[in-house]
C-alpha cells in the first residue's frame, strides 16, 4: 500500500493532468466573519461551501468572465 500523498504532492498530480491546469482559473477571498463562514459547517453544496472559505480554482478561467472574452483566441487567453 502506498503512503498517502502530501498536499503538495496531490496538487502537483492534479495540475499535471493537462496543460491548462497550470493556470489560475479563479480565486476568492472570503472573510471569516461572513454569515456562511460563521456557521462553521460543511453544507455539501458548492453554492454555499465556496462562500465559507477561500476557494482557488485551477485551470483556465472561462472566457465568458472577460469582457468580449468569447471573441478572444486561445493564444490571447493564455
Amino acid at each position: 500500500m502506498m503512503p498517502p500523498l502530501t498536499g503538495q504532492e496531490a496538487l502537483q498530480r492534479l495540475i499535471e493532468t493537462d496543460e491548462g491546469s497550470y493556470y489560475l482559473g479563479e480565486m476568492a477571498l472570503v472573510s471569516n466573519y461572513s454569515p456562511l463562514a460563521q456557521e462553521d459547517m460543511l453544507f455539501y453544496n458548492t453554492l454555499f461551501d465556496e462562500n465559507t472559505a477561500c476557494p482557488i480554482g485551477i485551470g483556465n478561467a472561462s472566457p465568458s468572465n472577460l469582457q468580449h472574452g468569447s471573441n478572444l483566441s486561445g493564444k490571447v487567453l493564455k
